[in-house]
């Protein structure tokens, strides 16, 4: 393929991987998270640093290229509020919101042979909207709701909790910056991975 064919293709093409996304800086260059296949990551630790950590999730998820069709939702992060043309949807009611997504959530995965991404490899493209949903500590109930739905195979929904929903991955925030952490991988300890790109709160 050439590089005049690749810009022609460009604009209609499907991105393999929309929820890769940057989570911060390691010695060797910017370290890439694809959310999508971890399903649910809870954000643990400083929760200064947590709250930063979710706001700049929300911005490089917005910024991103590849993110075009995937809805992010936040509910509850702290300094991300509704603004008309900003591209996050911020739920009036998070829990009535909740239900609704969990339910659909659910139904969807349940109708579906194959995930998201072996779809979008083949070049399918349907009608259902992935979903990004970033929830803030203060909403645990309505993160460990979404969590069920995110965790079934082939589910379209994808959740970062600023809460401990006890899942297989977590981010972990403190004053050296974040560390990645599986349980099922490393047992019960994890590193320092990289410097923190959080974005501060302008407003209240």
């Amino acid at each position: 393929m050439t590089g005049r064919q690749m810009k022609q293709d460009a604009p209609t093409a499907l991105a393999y991987c929309p929820l890769l996304l940057p989570v911060g800086d390691t010695p060797t260059g910017e370290l890439l998270v694809d959310f999508e296949q971890l399903g649910v990551v809870s954000v643990v630790g400083d929760p200064a640093g947590h709250d930063g950590l979710l706001r700049s999730l929300v911005a490089v998820a917005l910024a991103s290229p590849w993110t075009g069709d995937t809805e992010i939702v936040a509910i509850g992060v702290p300094g991300v509020h509704p603004a008309p043309g900003s591209g996050v949807v911020v739920p009036d009611d998070p829990q009535a919101w909740a239900e609704t997504a969990a339910v659909t959530a659910r139904r969807q995965a349940t109708e579906r042979t194959r995930s998201p991404y072996e779809e979008r490899i083949d070049g399918l493209v349907g009608d259902t909207v992935n979903r990004l949903v970033i929830v803030g500590a203060g909403h645990a109930g309505v993160a460990q709701h979404l969590a069920g739905a995110a965790e079934l195979a082939h589910s379209t929904l994808t959740v970062v909790s600023g809460s401990e929903l006890g899942a297989e991955y977590r981010l972990v925030a403190g004053p050296m910056g974040v560390g990645w952490w599986n349980r099922c991988r490393c047992a019960s300890t994890w590193i320092w991975l990289m410097r923190p790109i959080w974005v501060p709160s302008t407003s209240s």
